[in-house]
């Protein structure tokens, strides 16, 4: 508990050396040639956090790596925002990749969330029409991942009940 609050006042002080230096330099900014340089001193007094960094990259990044990013961009002439779209914009590959990564996990969360919704319906319900269930988000997922609402019944085609829209949905997850 001392520690904490001993880590507390330290970075209390910290902000406080870094808001008096930073007004320092606001208030005598006239007396710079180049402004230029007044805003890379003061870049340099507000380090990047990595929520930042990630935030502005859109993915995440692991402490050692973002140790080395943060490095990168102390000794660089980039204000944050610019610095994190040239990060981007040379690891583009990873960034997709990333992204790509994040929306077949949203996708495969859909899914389970439609698959427990199925399961967890009364079982005197498990045989009605499983489009009472759903809504057309819902159906609009299952129709991307393949699962049709409708199965052939002789010459028609019927709505499928919620026992085999569980089914299918299990199959398409390789759940058993």
């Amino acid at each position: 508990m001392q520690k904490n609050v001993a880590v507390l006042i330290k970075h209390q002080i910290f902000l406080l050396i870094i808001i008096n230096k930073t007004r320092f330099l606001l208030r005598f900014r006239t007396y710079f040639a180049n402004m230029s340089y007044l805003c890379g001193v003061i870049k340099k007094l507000s380090n990047m956090l990595q929520q930042e960094f990630q935030t502005r990259v859109q993915m995440n990044v692991t402490a050692d790596e973002f140790a080395h990013i943060n490095e990168v961009y102390m000794n660089s002439d980039l204000d944050k925002d610019e610095f994190c779209k040239v990060w981007a914009k040379m690891n583009k590959s990873r960034v997709q990749r990333h992204k790509e990564e994040e929306r077949k996990q949203d996708f495969r969360d859909s899914l389970l969330r439609i698959l427990a919704n199925m399961i967890w319906i009364a079982p005197e319900e498990y045989y009605q029409i499983a489009v009472r269930h759903l809504t057309d988000r819902e159906v609009k997922t299952l129709q991307t991942a393949g699962i049709s609402m409708e199965t052939p019944n002789g010459d028609v085609n019927r709505f499928k009940y919620c026992i085999e829209i569980a089914r299918d949905l299990k199959a398409y997850l390789n759940i058993k």
